[in-house]
C-alpha cells in the first residue's frame, strides 16, 4: 500500500510541476486539494487506517489527473488556433474511435468542441487514465483487434494512432501523445477538418 501512496505522490509532483505555469484559481485549488489528500493518505497509512488511506489516495489521484489534463489542454490550445483552453470541460465520455469494453464505459476526460473556419464542428478529447492507455497500446499492436474494430493503424509524430472512418465521410482519430502519456482523440463529420487539426499538432 505504501508503494501506491508514494507512486501517487510522485505523480502528483510531476503534475504539480507541469501546472505551475497555470495561475487560475481552479488549477491552484486542484493542486492544493491533491497535496492535502496525499498527505492525509500518508498520515492514515502510518496510523494503520488503510481504508482511509485508500480513499484519500484516490481523491489525490483524481485531482492530479485533472491537473495533467489541464496541462495538456494548454499545449493543445497553443498548437491549434481554434482550440481554447478555457472551453475544455471535464466530462464523462467514451471514445468514438474504439468500441471495446475499456472505451465503451464513460470515463473522466477533458473535452471541447469548436467550429473551424469552414464551419465544420470538431470535437477533441483527452484520455489520461492508465486503463485507456494500456488498452489502446494493446489494440495498436494486435492486428486481430484492429481488424475486429474496423480501424486503421497509422503513425503520427512517431507514435501510434488509430483511425475510424464512417461511410458518410466522418473520421475519428485516437492518437498517443508519448510526451504527455495520454491519448488525444479528434473527431468530426469532415475528414479534412480532423486532418487539419492533426497537421497543427504535428507542427
Amino acid at each position: 500500500m505504501k508503494n501506491y501512496v508514494l507512486a501517487a505522490a510522485a505523480m502528483l509532483t510531476l503534475a504539480a510541476g507541469s501546472a505551475q505555469a497555470q495561475t487560475s484559481t481552479v488549477a491552484k485549488s486542484l493542486q492544493s486539494s491533491a497535496i492535502s489528500d496525499t498527505q492525509a493518505a500518508l498520515d492514515a497509512l502510518q496510523a494503520g487506517d488503510f481504508s482511509l488511506a485508500a480513499t484519500r489516495l484516490e481523491l489525490a489521484s483524481q485531482n492530479a489527473s485533472r491537473l495533467k489534463i489541464r496541462n495538456i489542454t494548454q499545449k493543445l490550445a497553443g498548437a491549434v488556433p481554434k482550440i481554447s483552453a478555457n472551453e475544455f470541460k471535464y466530462a464523462l465520455a467514451g471514445s468514438s474511435t474504439l468500441s471495446f469494453d475499456a472505451f465503451v464505459a464513460a470515463k473522466n476526460t477533458g473535452e471541447t468542441s469548436f467550429t473551424d473556419d469552414q464551419g465544420r464542428t470538431v470535437t477533441v478529447r483527452i484520455f489520461s487514465d492508465e486503463a485507456s492507455i494500456n488498452s489502446f497500446m494493446a489494440a495498436a499492436h494486435d492486428p486481430a483487434m484492429i481488424a475486429k474494430e474496423s480501424v486503421e493503424l497509422a503513425e503520427m509524430s512517431g507514435a501510434p494512432a488509430l483511425k475510424r472512418r464512417d461511410e458518410d465521410g466522418a473520421l475519428s482519430v485516437l492518437l498517443m501523445s508519448e510526451s504527455d502519456h495520454a491519448l488525444i482523440e479528434i473527431e468530426s463529420a469532415s475528414e479534412d477538418a480532423v486532418m487539419a487539426v492533426i497537421e497543427d499538432l504535428e507542427k
